[in-house]
């Protein structure tokens, strides 16, 4: 099973704030800029954000 912390680091930020992404080069990403979603797109399935709490589903192993 792909692990999340294996490929980047999630920094939470309050609740209306946007997630950033630091990409394993230090370059620094915002969720939802298509770059970003193309990186995700291949670990994860899904992504949910409630109030105060994300939810994160990863895709099968293929």
């Amino acid at each position: 099973m792909v692990k999340l912390r294996d490929f980047i680091n999630l920094i939470i930020m309050d609740n209306n704030d946007p997630i950033y992404i630091f990409e394993d080069n230090h370059k620094m990403l915002e969720y939802g800029v298509d770059d970003v979603s193309d990186v995700l797109s291949y670990y994860i399935d899904t992504i949910v954000i409630y109030d105060g709490m994300v939810e994160i589903t990863l895709k099968e192993e293929l």
